[in-house]
């Protein structure tokens, strides 16, 4: 079996079957800036850390910022297209 790269923004490990809303994913972004504070407060403190250990812990952490905020700018942007779409249509007669 092969094995998930830890960038891979399919990484989510269970299946969700409703959309998140957007206060979840604002805090789910919240919660990854928190995991990196701690990550780098944690690593300042060690007796014995070098830079190549902070810099790969650090990478990984960043990369879980990055897909909450992707999963968030897509969220928004489908909010935003959504809400064009329901104008144009308006606009048109449509509705």
């Amino acid at each position: 079996m092969t094995k998930t790269s830890p960038r891979n923004l399919g990484r989510n490990g269970s299946i969700i079957d409703s959309a998140p809303n957007l206060e979840n994913l604002r805090h789910e972004v919240t919660k990854q800036v928190e995991a990196a504070l701690r990550f780098v407060e944690e690593q300042a403190t060690e007796e014995v850390v070098t830079f190549r250990h902070v810099e790969v812990g650090l990478q990984e952490v960043l990369f879980a910022l990055g897909r909450a905020l992707v999963v968030l700018f897509l969220a928004l942007r489908e909010q935003h297209l959504m809400g064009l779409k329901v104008f144009t249509a308006a606009r048109a007669g449509m509705c």
